[in-house]
């Protein structure tokens, strides 16, 4: 009888240790990454990003100061019917980051299994103050500088200061509002750590820096 099999990930991966740090050139005088959740356009310094394709990032942004690739293995789990136990596999998966150090700015893949392409599909924005939660992966690349660019979801303009966290929400609350959109909440020991986006045409996760302070680390979009 044919068994069908399910393919699921089970595994994070280690990433490359990023070279040492050096001497940076100050951030833009001006850069914010402005996000529109209505309609899906992102938009940096007033400029159209429709897309996180490499040529265009070069045309909006120039040249990265930093490129990372991550070749790595990942382990991987097939299931079969009629009890049969899981087999346990070894796939492989090269992953890729565009580092814009000065602006904060970092374009990842999220390639999945044997995948290998090179077109980032989320762009993170790095504000000032580094996540101290622990309980997530730390991301695959970090930009040498912090808060080099201001972000703006719906036009706001999310201030690096601030507890993200509506008044009266806890880790019970299954949804609220920020910035014009639906948002729901992730936790760890009844602290919530991240913010993710439930409407709009862009998906978005917001990580908080620390259980005390609740202020945006840094924004993945895609």
């Amino acid at each position: 009888m044919a068994r069908a099999l399910l393919l699921i990930a089970i595994a994070g991966c280690a990433h490359a240790a990023a070279p040492a740090m050096e001497n940076v050139q100050a951030p833009p005088a001006s850069c914010t990454v402005a996000v529109d959740m209505t309609t899906g356009a992102i938009a940096i310094d007033g400029v159209a990003l429709p897309d996180f394709a490499v040529p265009r990032l070069r045309a909006v942004l120039g040249a990265p100061d930093r490129v990372l690739r991550d070749a790595h293995d990942e382990d991987y789990e097939e299931f079969g019917g009629d009890g049969m136990p899981p087999t346990s596999t070894q796939v492989p998966v090269t992953d890729h980051a565009y580092v814009y150090d000065r602006r904060g700015l970092v374009f990842v893949t999220r390639n999945g299994a044997f995948g290998s392409d090179a077109t980032p599909t989320q762009l993170l924005v790095f504000l000032a103050h580094p996540r101290q939660f622990d309980n997530t992966a730390a991301p695959m690349a970090t930009p040498r500088s912090r808060g080099g660019c201001a972000l703006a979801i719906n036009g706001q303009a999310v201030d690096p200061e601030v507890d993200l966290r509506p008044r009266g929400v806890t880790y019970r609350t299954d949804a609220a509002t920020i910035f014009g959109v639906t948002v729901g909440f992730t936790s760890i020991a009844t602290e919530i750590d991240r913010i993710y986006s439930m409407s709009g045409k862009r998906s978005l996760m917001i990580y908080l820096d620390a259980a005390a302070t609740g202020r945006a680390s840094y924004v993945e979009i895609r």
